[in-house]
């Protein structure tokens, strides 16, 4: 008896595997065989072409990471009407207007955030906390130029930073500061 349940579980056990292998696969090998050589025709048939498109998508989305930002004067922007200003504290309006940013909302605009802010690997964030939660919520920012974050604000200052929102690599918005529109309120090292 235990040797017939031990082939049952056996038998069971292998046509279970070689279920979930066909399902894997989703074609009979005649098929897969067939479509494999068309497939391998296609390709001889069209690489130059597809080669060729690629190279030329990729240095159109270079060209166009680089025009955006490049697009954008920071040094013409009218740093006296920002198009948002966000008070420090207000964890409900840097909320939303980071997520209007990234959505392409701003793009080209200026923005004036108070806020701490916070090195991040090559950046710093802007912060605003939650009274209630204590969860904060933060703005990507650069310093014009991108300099070394020892030229940054301390961490945990109380900033002041008016920039431009700007498209980097990925699409990604960040702010874009002029040195210049960095005001330390407070600066938590003193």
């Amino acid at each position: 008896m235990k040797n017939l349940t031990k082939a049952l579980v056996l038998s069971l056990a292998a046509v279970m595997a070689l279920g979930c292998m066909t399902a894997c696969s989703g074609n009979s090998g005649s098929d897969t065989a067939a479509e494999s050589s068309t497939a391998a025709e296609s390709t001889a048939d069209n690489s130059t072409t597809e080669n060729s498109a690629a190279d030329d998508t990729s240095a159109e989305n270079s060209a166009a990471d680089e025009s955006s930002t490049a697009s954008v004067d920071i040094a013409a922007a009218d740093y006296s009407n920002p198009a948002v200003t966000i008070e420090f504290g207000d964890f409900e309006t840097i909320k939303q207007v980071t997520e209007d940013m990234q959505s392409g909302k701003y793009d080209g605009q200026v923005i004036k955030v108070t806020g701490i802010s916070q090195k991040r690997m090559t950046n710093c964030t802007i912060i605003e906390r939650d009274e209630s939660t204590g969860t904060g919520y933060g703005m990507t920012y650069y310093l014009e130029g991108q300099p070394e974050l020892s030229e940054y604000p301390a961490e945990d200052a109380k900033v002041e930073i008016c920039g431009v929102v700007t498209i980097g690599e990925y699409d990604v918005r960040a702010l874009t500061v002029p040195a210049d529109k960095v005001t330390v309120i407070e600066n938590v090292a003193e």
